[in-house]
């Protein structure tokens, strides 16, 4: 997929040049840093790491489990006979292999989250850019309304007071001014929740209309295939581990074997006899019974399953790309629409004005020709919030991080 047919949606979108960086691409890396640095699953994912890598570091090593030491001494009631034991148990590394590729998979699994978890972190930052520019431009656009309302109130009632309004149209006219400040504090506090969804994702307070966030993929990022998704590549890592937990229930039939050194002294007094004795033992679990069968059916069992979600994940995946270029295809074609349809209520409203004030036209066909007006600026602050959420789709699809 190439990403160069939507170029065309940038510079309408995020009003930026076509470079490496840019101050919003800084304050876009600094609203995603924030957002993980106070992100609770981000905080978990960066312990599990760790445990991770002490796991790895576990199953590098050539004993394998703990070795145990085990210390005797026995000494009969009248002190004539003594016995010291000592013995050391080596646990056998049967299945080290299987354990250091179990652990890498986690590593990897791990990791693969991690840039999955940022992928939807940054999506839904787009997207809550994209509600707050559009809540204060709705606000910008209510006040403006209000203002002009005002006017349009204080004119009629200059009118309605020389006789060249009707008193019903100036009731009309006033009605009109109070649902504009009614929709005025709605469009406030709407901007108020959404300042607030931000402040809460990213820690930042915005009082004013900030620059959008830029977010520029590269070449490489456009032609990204599915399984270079984060999400599927975390499933194969699980796949990978499931494999080797397989692998070792199968091959691993020695493990919990291990290597004893003994040594055992007896001392027989008044005679002063001493005996020595040492030895290796060799110790191992017998591979038979249900116990064994069963594990090596369950790891079966999930490496099938991990197989079966990334085939499903793909399907997924791929899917929600084909719905995000549709969508935005088809804001593609809506984007000239609406702004032939922009340029024409604009032109309807200004000549409305004048006539409305020359008295050649109606109070009500004025009011019309002006929510039309007003219902399109809107209809186009929606689209372009519909544009960047739709790109943030398609960032979460592809699975490219901006």
């Amino acid at each position: 997929m190439k990403f160069t047919h939507y170029l065309w949606l940038l510079p309408a979108l995020f009003s930026i040049a076509l470079q490496a960086e840019t101050p919003e691409n800084a304050r876009f890396d600094q609203a995603l840093s924030a957002y993980w640095q106070r992100h609770p699953q981000a905080q978990a994912l960066a312990e599990h790491q760790l445990a991770a890598d002490a796991e790895l570091d576990s199953a590098r090593r050539w004993l394998g489990d703990r070795p145990s030491l085990t210390l005797g001494r026995i000494e009969n009631g009248d002190g004539s006979e003594t016995e010291t034991e000592f013995e050391l148990e080596l646990p056998l590394p049967i299945a080290r292999g299987a354990r250091i590729d179990q652990s890498q998979a986690r590593g990897k699994a791990l990791a693969a989250e991690a840039q999955y978890l940022k992928l939807q972190m940054a999506a839904e930052l787009l997207r809550a850019d994209a509600e707050l520019r559009a809540q204060f431009q709705r606000q910008t656009l209510a006040a403006q309304r209000t203002q002009s309302a005002r006017r349009l109130a204080e004119n009629a009632a200059r009118r309605a007071n020389a006789g060249e309004l009707a008193q019903a149209d100036l009731w009309t006219i006033e009605a009109e001014q109070l649902a504009a400040e009614q929709a005025l504090l709605q469009a406030e506090q709407a901007l108020a929740d959404a300042q607030q969804r931000w402040q809460q994702l990213t820690g930042q307070r915005l009082t004013a209309l900030p620059p959008p966030l830029a977010v520029i993929p590269t070449a490489s990022d456009a032609e990204r295939t599915p399984a270079e998704h984060p999400a599927l590549q975390q499933l194969a890592a699980e796949h990978q581990r499931n494999s080797a937990a397989l692998r070792a229930e199968k091959d691993g039939w020695l493990q919990g074997s291990a290597l004893a050194l003994q040594y055992r002294r007896e001392e027989l007094s008044p005679f002063g006899e001493k005996e020595n004795f040492a030895g290796i033992a060799f110790s191992m679990p017998l591979p038979f019974g249900a116990p064994r069968r069963a594990a090596i059916a369950e790891a079966r069992a999930e490496q099938r399953q991990s197989e079966l979600q990334f085939q499903q994940r793909e399907r997924e995946l791929t899917l929600a790309i084909e719905r995000a270029q549709q969508r935005l295809n088809a804001l593609q074609r809506e984007q000239a629409l609406l702004q032939k349809r922009q340029q024409l209520t604009a032109q309807a409203l200004a000549l409305a004005e004048k006539a409305f004030e020359l008295g050649e036209q109606s109070l009500a066909e004025f009011l019309l020709t002006q929510t039309r007006a007003y219902d399109t600026e809107a209809d186009a602050i929606s689209f372009t919030q519909q544009q960047q959420q739709a790109y943030a789709d398609l960032i979460e699809a592809q699975g490219f991080l901006p």
